[in-house]
């Protein structure tokens, strides 16, 4: 069984996370108050990242890596803000011919892989989350 991840692992950014910056208050014309930023703390995707980077409760934490918004692995080779991280997985096992290149996949680390199946809802859950054809069926039904 895999040990349970701590705050203290490594992890990286896989969106761009806003992380503060500085604004100022004015007022309008019509006397009102407005927020206006005037720069932003953005750690950029692909970036390794921590919870003390952020300043971040547990409870945020945990939604940033239940989201995906953090993983414990790194972004895939090629991906980038314009190619989605399944894409260049994709883009890095298909040969010319569209097929999978069972060389270049096997080439690749289990972090890049686990790009096709780490969704927040995996798509194909692990094996011990399955279940057997029929399981939930009384006999003979």
């Amino acid at each position: 069984m895999a040990r349970p991840r701590t705050k203290d692992d490594t992890y990286y950014a896989w969106s761009d996370l806003y992380n503060g910056g500085e604004s100022v208050e004015r007022k309008n014309a019509n006397g009102t108050t407005v927020r206006i930023v005037e720069s932003r703390n953005i750690i950029e995707r692909g970036t390794e990242v921590g919870q003390s980077d952020l300043d971040v409760s547990d409870e945020h934490w945990a939604h940033l890596i239940e989201s995906g918004s953090v993983r414990p692995y790194p972004l895939p080779e090629g991906a980038d803000e314009n190619v989605t991280p399944h894409r260049a997985v994709l883009a890095a096992i298909v040969d010319d011919q569209g097929d999978i290149d069972v060389n270049k996949l096997m080439s690749l680390g289990a972090s890049s892989a686990g790009a096709l199946v780490t969704l927040p809802n995996p798509i194909n859950p692990p094996a011990e989350e399955g279940k057997t054809l029929g399981e939930d069926k009384p006999a003979g039904a």
